[in-house]
Formats: C-alpha cells, structure tokens, sequence
C-alpha cells in the first residue's frame, strides 16, 4: 500500500511541477548596424567615461542580431510611447537566454529601449532618466549590443 501511495504522489507531482525546458539556438536574421547604432554607441561610452565607470565594447555581431530582431519587431508593433511601455520588453527572457547559449551560463544581461528620441545623447540622457534604465546604464557590464528601427532603439548590456 505504501508504495501505490509514494507512486501516486510522485505522479501526481510531476503533473504539477515545472518542466525544465531546453532552449535551443534560434537563427536571426542579419541586422545592419547602422550610423545611429555606433553614435549611441560612442555616447554611452562618453556617458560612463564622465561617471568614472569602464567602458563597454561593442557586441559581436551573432549578439546584436538577436537586438535587430527585436528592434525591427518593436517598431512595427508601436506608434506611441504607451505602446512601448505595453511591448518594449516582451520576450526578454528568451533574448537572455539566446546571449547565454552563445557567450556563457554565466552571463548578466539588462535591457534599455528608448522611443522617440531622434539624437543619440538625448537617446542616452533618457534612459539616465530612468530609475530602472540608469540601473543597467551605469551596470557593470562589458559588452553592448545596440540597435534601432523607425523610432526605437533596443540596447542589451551584458557581463560575461
């Protein structure tokens, strides 16, 4: 009787225990880093040199097409910045998790998106804005993959 008893639990638990999925490697498309993107780029470095934090370096491109994707996904999706504030960071998860498979198990990733900015310091200058955003501006992170799409700019910071 027992053992029906322990076999009924384990069953019953494993009914209702949460499946460790395996994420595989999804391709992107290529993504075409563009003027606005190395602009960006070079204020947030000028951002961090002025906080006395160390820069970061520019992702590799396997990384920032997982960024373009995104970037290229929001811009269709919103027309507003309520819009961003419903889409900006849908599926982030799965975009930490595309970085892990492709630098290390043991990495750190933080997202920024702006919307609407036309300049790249004011770009910059609105995520310092930003409570949560200023959190990851001003991270310990060495690496950035950027990009931007229509009126959105998508940037993951990361630490490997």
């Amino acid at each position: 009787m027992r053992k029906i008893i322990e076999f009924i639990v384990k069953y019953l638990s494993s009914l209702f225990s949460p499946k460790k999925v395996k994420t595989v490697i999804k391709e992107y498309k290529d993504y075409i880093t563009k003027e606005h993107d190395i602009n960006i780029f070079k204020e947030i470095n000028q951002y961090r040199q002025s906080k006395g934090l160390s820069f970061v370096e520019n992702a590799p491109r396997n990384i920032t097409n997982i960024i373009g994707e995104h970037a290229v996904w929001l811009s269709d999706k919103v027309s507003s910045k309520e819009d961003v504030e419903i889409f900006a960071h849908w599926y982030a998860y799965d975009r930490f998790e595309q970085i892990k498979l492709r630098t290390s198990d043991k990495v750190r990733c933080g997202e920024v998106v702006a919307y609407g900015y036309t300049h790249p310091k004011s770009v910059v200058y609105g995520w310092d804005g930003s409570v949560g955003h200023k959190e990851i501006l001003n991270g310990d992170f060495n690496y950035v993959a950027i990009a931007s799409e229509g009126k959105c700019v998508v940037a993951i910071f990361y630490k490997v």
